[in-house]
């Protein structure tokens, strides 16, 4: 069973739109078994309130049992330390997270900020590293996820 989709804003489309983030997570027998994010790689600019929002977004799934040390072993030391810092955390306050949350809190350091609209390469390397090459694009429009998530 796969759960709907969740973003850290209890508004998905705001999760979605203004920060390019959110999730799903597959159960089986009652345990969680994979999560998949699903990311913003592609902007629109939308005049009306003068800034881009997120409108096209890939997805790359993790298994929840994973060492999020070991996935992102690339991660050297004095980086990790800023990353816990740059969010008020210890080791240990990081490790009692969620994995949707550890991994949140790596996309957010590694590229989501205001400054990825004048930086749109950097990002890309950023999110590569996070989530693997996004080799066809945007797979997934912003109407596209809302519309799935809605109920029947």
């Amino acid at each position: 069973m796969k759960t709907k989709l969740k973003g850290m804003n209890e508004s998905l489309e705001i999760s979605l739109a203004e920060y390019g983030f959110a999730y799903s997570i597959e159960y089986q027998n009652d345990k969680a078994k994979e999560i998949t994010f699903y990311y913003g790689i592609q902007t629109t600019f939308d005049p009306d309130y003068n800034q881009d929002y997120y409108s096209g977004f890939d997805c790359a799934s993790l298994a929840c049992d994973i060492d999020i040390y070991k996935e992102y072993d690339w991660i050297n030391p004095i980086d990790w330390k800023s990353i816990l810092e740059s969010n008020g955390m210890t080791k240990q306050g990081f490790d009692e997270e969620p994995l949707f949350f550890q991994v949140w809190i790596l996309f957010n350091y590694y590229g989501l900020d205001q400054s990825h609209r004048l930086e749109k390469y950097i990002r890309k390397q950023w999110l590569e590293n996070i989530f693997g090459l996004s080799y066809y694009g945007a797979i997934f429009t912003l109407q596209e996820l809302l519309d799935s998530n809605k109920e029947n």
